[in-house]
């Protein structure tokens, strides 16, 4: 079209350029078994370190003024170092003096603590299975119920005040760390609160050791 009389040219110099936006990778955090530590004890095997997510973008301008944004390639400038936490496997024997002479344990957890009877257990006496425990013993002093993901079934443990038991029942309800302490009917104590246990040789091997235990308590 042709130019009439006061019309203008304008001419735009179109440029155009790069620029780079770093973002964050946040690091993750991993567990690792390791001898190092002693079992129920944890450390730092690793720092970790975040990693950086680099974009370019295409900054297009006219006579000097950015009008627009477009991206042009995103990558891993640097990869994030994870922090690694040893968590310990390395078993160490004590000897605990009691009042009917030493024990020897390898591991000391602490735990809820309560109590029951075969007549608490949540069977009526008429029931074939009244009194019988997991383990196929009879309810009484001596044996306890636990979590096997907890204590290793059919290993030893000795209770202050109460002695030494059995791990040979497991309660509905007995989750994570609790321990309840089996009794005769006509020697039953009560219990409730919270207690040490210790787990008495000899120690298990190490398919039968759960090294991470959780660390609330029910």
């Amino acid at each position: 079209m042709p130019l009439q009389p006061g019309q203008t040219i304008e001419v735009i110099r179109v440029t155009s350029d790069f620029r780079v936006e770093d973002q964050a990778i946040p690091f993750e955090t991993l567990w690792q078994a390791t001898d190092r530590f002693e079992i129920d004890t944890t450390g730092l095997l690793q720092a970790g370190a975040p990693g950086i997510q680099r974009q370019r973008i295409r900054v297009r301008y006219e006579n000097g003024v950015a009008v627009s944004e477009t991206p042009d390639g995103e990558w891993v400038a640097l990869a994030p170092v994870p922090e690694i936490i040893g968590y310990g496997t390395q078993i160490v024997v004590r000897v605990l003096d009691t009042p009917t002479g030493p024990v020897e344990y390898w591991r000391k957890v602490r735990m809820r603590v309560t109590s029951y009877t075969e007549a608490t257990s949540g069977k009526t006496p008429d029931h074939p299975a009244y009194g019988i425990t997991a383990s196929g013993l009879r309810a009484g002093t001596g044996i306890v119920a636990i979590d096997r993901a907890i204590v290793p079934w059919r290993s030893y443990v000795y209770v202050n005040g109460y002695g030494v038991g059995l791990a040979g029942d497991t309660g509905g309800g007995v989750k994570g760390r609790w321990i309840d302490l089996g009794y005769d009917v006509d020697s039953y104590i009560h219990w409730s609160g919270y207690t040490d246990v210790y787990y008495l040789t000899p120690v298990p091997s190490a398919d039968q050791i759960n090294y991470l235990l959780p660390t609330w308590l029910p």
